[in-house]
């Protein structure tokens, strides 16, 4: 089942609630206060159709999935260091590929050294190992050998 959009009419009762940040027909973005108004009162025992009730949000337009998203999403702000603050303006775009300053290219290819000396000292490892129960198989076989001939 697809997500079902707002319509124009339920997108204008959305923006007309204090709580909204800015609304679309496929998403709506919360205030920070009523993130921290919802985990308030949500911690305190009260259930989120509530909540959303209590603070202005006609729940025929919010569906079912959107509230537990809503629920679940809060949770995890409220478990991070930043808490209810948006982080997209912050933790936008693509992570840069290459260090900027010489140092930061430095520490990088220091620590890509040493993941390539650690999977080097594993695959020797590995090697030793797989190289000793070979030898280990041989003698068993050769020894089972031995012991037949002499009966």
């Amino acid at each position: 089942m697809g997500k079902r959009y707002f319509t124009e009419a339920e997108v204008n009762e959305l923006r007309e609630n204090q709580y909204v940040k800015k609304v679309s027909k496929k998403s709506i973005k919360y205030t920070v206060e009523f993130k921290q108004l919802f985990w308030q009162k949500y911690t305190a025992g009260q259930s989120p159709n509530d909540i959303l009730e209590e603070l202005g949000f006609n729940l025929n337009i919010l569906n079912r999935e959107r509230i537990y998203g809503l629920t679940n999403n809060i949770k995890k702000q409220a478990k991070r260091l930043e808490g209810f603050a948006d982080q997209r303006a912050i933790n936008s775009g693509r992570p840069a590929r290459t260090p900027k300053s010489i140092e930061e290219r430095v520490r990088a290819q220091d620590l890509e050294i040493r993941k390539l000396n650690q999977k080097v000292e594993f695959l020797k490892k590995n090697i030793f190992l797989e190289e000793q129960y070979i030898r280990s198989q041989q003698q068993q076989k050769g020894g089972k050998k031995n012991i037949s001939k002499s009966k």
